[in-house]
Parts: C-alpha cells; sequence; structure tokens
C-alpha cells in the first residue's frame, strides 16, 4: 500500500509540474487529454521523486538505513507539496468529487469509445507480457527463459537497494565503487518494493505504466503529425509485431505440410525465436525485448514526451539560421524545464536520451525558436556528464566509437542494406511511400526519426555493440507513423466513392499489407509464450532460502562476497555484491573484467594459506562463498580445505550445499 502510495504521489508531482512548465499535455485538441497529461505526469514525476529520493538516501546512507530514510522523507516532502500545490492546480474542487470525476471519465469514454476499448485490450496484452515472465508461483519467484540472462543484474540492482544499503550506488556484479549501468528505473523498483510491494508487483506495475504511457504517446503524436485517428491505432500495432521476412523464411522453408492442421501446427510447437540475422533467435527484435529491458518503455516514453513538446515549434520547412525569427524564443523557462527532465533521465536510461538528442537536433534545423532548442540541449549534456562523472567515481568507463556496420555479416554498405532489408522486411519502402504522402510539412521528421537508425550502425556505445538494436527499435516505432499513414491512406482511397465493394477492397487491401507486415512479430508470441509460462519452462529464484535469510541477517549491507560468478544467486538475492559476477555482465558495462577475473583465479587457485590470506584480504571482500559452481569450476581448481584453514566457517546449509567463510 505504501509502495502504491508513493507512486500516485510522484504521478501528483508530475502533473503539477507539467501543468505549470507544459499546459499543452493537458489540453490537446481532438484528442482525450489523459492520453498525454498522465503519461507526462508519471514521466515527470518518476523522474522527479526518484533523483530526489536517491539524494536523501544518499545523505542518510551512513546509518545503513538510506532507503529507509530516503522513501519516508521523500514520501514527506511530496505530501507536503501536494497539500501546497492542490489548491492552485485545481482551484475548483468540486471536479474531485466522486460523481464529478465519474461523469468526466464517462463523458471522455462516451466521445471515444473505440479507443478506450483498444487501450483497455492493449494494457491487458501487456500486462500478460510482463507478468508471463516474472512472477510467483506457489510463494516462490519465476523468471522467463527468454528474459533471464538480463533479468540477473535487475533483480540484482533491484535487491541492492531495496534489502541493501547501495549508496553510493556501485554495480553488484562488480563492485568497485562506481556504477557505469544506468540504474534508476530499478532503484526505482527498489523503492517501491522497500515499500511493500513484492519485487515482481513492484517491477510489473513500473514497467505497464511505462510502455503504456509509451504507447498513448505515440497514439498521440500521430495523430497531431497525420490528424488520423486510425494511423495512431495502427502505428501502436506495428510496434508491437515487427516487420521481418523471419515468417515467410520460417514457414516456407522448405518444409511439407500434409495438412492444413500440420501448417498451423508447426506455428504453436515452436520454442525458438524465428528469423536468419545474427542473434535473431535471441528475441532481439520482437516484443522480448520489452519484457527484458523493462527500462526501454520508460525512455521510449521520454523521448515521445519530447519530441510532443517540441513538436508545436516544428515548421516542416528548413528556416534561415541567420534569421533572428528563427532563434527569438519566448519561454525559455519551458527550455530549462525539458533540458532538466532530460538530464536527470540520463541513469533511466541513457541511450534514449541520446536518441532523443539526436532526433530533436534535425527537428531543430526545421523549427522556429532554436534558442530553445540549444538551451534544452546544453542543460541535458551538461547534467548528463555530470552524473555520469559522479557515478562513474573516476573509472575509465566506455568511449564512444565510430564502428559501421552495427551485427551485419558483411560489414560494406551494401551488406548493411542487405542485412536490413533481411531483418526488417518491406518496412522500410512503406514507411518511405507514407512519408512521401506526407511529406508536405512532416518531411523533417522523417529524417529526423532516421537519427537512431544511424547511430547503431555508426556508433558504439558499450564494448558489445549489439545492444544498439534498440536505438534501430526506436528509429522504427517513430517511422511507423508514417507506414501507419500509408496503410490507412490505401483504404481511404477506396472509400471516397460510394460504392461498398470498393470501400471493402480498400479495407481488405489495407488489411493484407498490415498483416505482411506484422505476422513475423505475431509468430514470434508462440516462442515467447513457450519459453516462459509456468515453473517447469522459467528460472527458480528462491527469495527465502535459509542462505539468502542468513545473508540478510547476519551481514552487513554492502558487503562482498568473493564466489564463482553467477547471473544471480542467493549474494544478490540478499541485495550484497559478487566481487567477480557473471562477467559479461561487467564487461558490458564497461569494467575491466579482465584484470579482476584473472585476481578471482588467484584467490581460488591457490594451496597455500598464507597466499590465501593475503589476496583474499587484497581484495576487499568480507566473505568466501562456496557453493557447488565454485567447486565444479575448472578454471579455479578450488580447494575447500585450504579456505577452512585459514578462515572461520561461519554459515554452513547442507540442503542447499552452501558454506559461508568470513575474511579476517
Amino acid at each position: 500500500m505504501l509502495g502504491i502510495l508513493f507512486l500516485l504521489l510522484a504521478v501528483w508531482v508530475g502533473f503539477v509540474l507539467v501543468k505549470r512548465y507544459l499546459p499543452d499535455f493537458l489540453a490537446t485538441e481532438g484528442l482525450p487529454p489523459i492520453l498525454t497529461a498522465l503519461p507526462a505526469a508519471f514521466t515527470v514525476g518518476v523522474i522527479a521523486s526518484g533523483l530526489l529520493t536517491y539524494v536523501i538516501c544518499l545523505i542518510f546512507a551512513h546509518t545503513g538505513q538510506g532507503m529507509a530514510y530516503g522513501s519516508a522523507v521523500a514520501g514527506a516532502i511530496m505530501v507536503a507539496y501536494a497539500a501546497l500545490t492542490m489548491k492552485k492546480t485545481i482551484p475548483d474542487r468540486r471536479v474531485l468529487k466522486a460523481d464529478a470525476l465519474r461523469e468526466s471519465i464517462m463523458k471522455s469514454v462516451r466521445n471515444h469509445p473505440a479507443l478506450y476499448c483498444f487501450l483497455l485490450l492493449l494494457a491487458g496484452f501487456l500486462g500478460w507480457l510482463f507478468t508471463h515472465c516474472f512472477f510467483y508461483q506457489e510463494g516462490s519467484l519465476y523468471v522467463g527463459y527468454s528474459v533471464f540472462s538480463d533479468f540477473g543484474p535487475h533483480v540484482a540492482v533491484i535487491r541492492s537497494f531495496s534489502v541493501g544499503n547501495n549508496f553510493p550506488a556501485q554495480y553488484p556484479h562488480f563492485p568497485d565503487g562506481s556504477m557505469l549501468y544506468h540504474f534508476m528505473f530499478q532503484f526505482y523498483t527498489g523503492i517501491l518494493e522497500h515499500l511493500g510491494l513484492r519485487i515482481d508487483n513492484a517491477l510489473n506495475t513500473l514497467s505497464l505504466i511505462s510502455l503504456m504511457s509509451a504507447m498513448s504517446l505515440l497514439y498521440a503524436l500521430s495523430v497531431k503529425i497525420t490528424k488520423k485517428p486510425a494511423v495512431g491505432v495502427v502505428a501502436i500495432v506495428l510496434f508491437l509485431f515487427r516487420s521481418s521476412f523471419s515468417a515467410f523464411t520460417f514457414l516456407f522453408d522448405g518444409t511439407q505440410y500434409d495438412s492444413i492442421a500440420a501448417f498451423f501446427g508447426r506455428i504453436l510447437d515452436n520454442r525458438v525465436f524465428i528469423g536468419n540475422t545474427p542473434n535473431e533467435n535471441w528475441g532481439l527484435w520482437n516484443l522480448n525485448v520489452y519484457a527484458n529491458q523493462r527500462h526501454l518503455g520508460f525512455g521510449l516514453s521520454l523521448i515521445l514526451m519530447l519530441i510532443l513538446a517540441f513538436l508545436p515549434l516544428f515548421k516542416g520547412g528548413c528556416l534561415d539560421f541567420f534569421k533572428s525569427e528563427s532563434w527569438r524564443t519566448q519561454n525559455i523557462k519551458r527550455y530549462i524545464f525539458l533540458g532538466l527532465l532530460a538530464g536527470g533521465a540520463a541513469y533511466f536510461h541513457g541511450s534514449c536520451v541520446v536518441a532523443a538528442l539526436g532526433i530533436l537536433a534535425v527537428m531543430a534545423i526545421f523549427s522556429k525558436e532554436k534558442l530553445g532548442f540549444a538551451i534544452f540541449a546544453g542543460i541535458a549534456v551538461a547534467l548528463t556528464v555530470l552524473q555520469n562523472n559522479y557515478f562513474s567515481a573516476g573509472a575509465p568507463g566506455i568511449a564512444p566509437s565510430f564502428q559501421f556496420g552495427f551485427i551485419a555479416p558483411d560489414k560494406t554498405l551494401m551488406g548493411v542494406a542487405k542485412y536490413l532489408f533481411e531483418l526488417t522486411g518491406v518496412i522500410f519502402p512503406v514507411v518511405l511511400a507514407g512519408a512521401i504522402l506526407k511529406w508536405k510539412g512532416s518531411g523533417g521528421l522523417f529524417f529526423a526519426f532516421l537519427i537512431p537508425a544511424a547511430l547503431t550502425f555508426t556508433l558504439s556505445l558499450t564494448p558489445d555493440i549489439t545492444v544498439n538494436h534498440k536505438f534501430l527499435m526506436i528509429s522504427i516505432a517513430l517511422l511507423n507513423i508514417f507506414a501507419a499513414y500509408a496503410i490507412v491512406s490505401v483504404a481511404d482511397a477506396f472509400a471516397k466513392g460510394k460504392s461498398k465493394v470498393l470501400r471493402g477492397v480498400g479495407i481488405a487491401l489495407a488489411g493484407a499489407l498490415a498483416l505482411v507486415l506484422t505476422i513475423s512479430g505475431i509468430l514470434d508470441v508462440v516462442p515467447y509464450n513457450r519459453q516462459s509460462g509456468d515453473g517447469s519452462r522459467a528460472v527458480y529464484l528462491d527469495t527465502a532460502s535459509e542462505t539468502v535469510a542468513w545473508i540478510e541477517g547476519n551481514t552487513e549491507p554492502g558487503s562482498v562476497f568473493l564466489s564463482n560468478w553467477h547471473v544471480q544467486s542467493p549474494i544478490l538475492m540478499a541485495g550484497r555484491f559478487e566481487y567477480m559476477g557473471w562477467p559479461y555482465f561487467g564487461w558490458s558495462a564497461g569494467y575491466d573484467t579482465d584484470a579482476r577475473s584473472n585476481d578471482l583465479k588467484a584467490v581460488f587457485s591457490t594451496w597455500d594459506g598464507e597466499e590465501l590470506r593475503t589476496l583474499a584480504l587484497g581484495s576487499g571482500a568480507s566473505y568466501i562463498y562456496v557453493d557447488w559452481d565454485l567447486i565444479e569450476n575448472q578454471e579455479f581448481g578450488f580447494n575447500e580445505e585450504t579456505t577452512a584453514s585459514v578462515f572461520p566457517l561461519v554459515f554452513s546449509s547442507d540442503a542447499e550445499n552452501v558454506r559461508i567463510y568470513r575474511i579476517e
């Protein structure tokens, strides 16, 4: 209950700030205000309250109860702020009465019944998407097989805040005093878990509201650009179900079907994500990404909100840079606020902030009030750099570098084009057709929306270029607006006459084109469903095991354990740190995992007691964690007898085959 109350207070704070600095989000012509007002209030409120809480937690970290003090004080501040702003924000209290609220909601539903039905179905589908892969069953926590790997750091970071005292923040899989991973979405989930929401409910609730906010804003942006409500619906459908040739290469790969039942049986029995391009079988391009990278939905919501905020300045033509009227800015406070918002979101999702800056840089070329864009960008970049310098704590981190070709097998220009065509199917030709149809007044947006795709194939921000896939997905999500416009235009072209037959033909053609564009994404839902679901197809995480309970109750928050490298473990579930967790997590975030791996091997491979003591004390760790994984790891050649002769055994569980030694 306290977690839900905290979230509601955050939304109120966001609403007050949106009404003050972005009032156009509360009065959108031709759209229900809730489609923009609520997502904007949620996005702003989470960023503002998240940063506030983190700062307070940092102040009280020395007590060992940083989260307890931080969430309590931040909650009290938001309650006071709500009390102080209520009268000014809503002068007429009568609108808050139950009857008035009910009538306002029902009026909006009566005016847009089909839209609300669609949004309700969408919320149900996305709710299934998130709860299907992260859930409790018979008192145990399960993570779907298709998302288990990324949930290693997600859950570890969440628990490091909710049951640990991870202030200043550091990476649980590579604790060195720095945090090179954008962690604030997980921190916010930790707030909600600390305040009483079970971890799956906390993460699934935040994820659902985030992605529903993004979908609402995508609908609003589509309608604002094209003036056609149907385009908003189609753009969301195209977002949900990706375009690719993978469905056709999967279904028509030479397999002989004896019957229609055999054809559909092959579809329904499939357990592997389809596709022929590198890593497509990971679910790298479909809805599994949003189930896996929960903070991406929140980042996408921020991008769409920023585009909508600057869209009124967009004129469609390339205004002269040297004319004073193209730079004249009327509402500087608005741009300062937007800059603070984007900069404050850098550690909620850094890649999305980069994408937003690139998109808005191109939009500025075609817009008035260019000085406002510059003010926004300057503040956002400055805040991002300041946070990066603080959280990196002097660690070298990652330097952006030019890397052409992404993961295309052939990294020539023609090879990249062939890769992109096979990966995305006919979506780009349809996008181009829609952009041409809507070129007048919107052509500049076409170029702006291409920027994240350009980043995908040219810029590496991490050691693993594969994670650039999110940039391409952002571009396609935005360019889908033009594809949706092309589809709706096909139906409209046949609807101009009075013939019902022609209208039917138009709808059929538009439907066929939409099916070609979405069939691969639709087929991907089957393996996603089959890789998660009940406990037999998911990975079990015991949040209340004997080992977890002992670590939580008998070790200091922030304790570091020398252990085998794990994706997830009782150490991480208890909110503590592994000296060297699963190497990929640290490596992809920019940490020097090679050096630390060598240090860990030195500790576990020595059979000399004095050398073991020297190396273990030198690591800065407090405990040695022995489990079956460590014993079986042949790279280490671990000898537990040496450890037992040097350090005292402080915990043992025969049932879980775990022993913990204190380093002293």
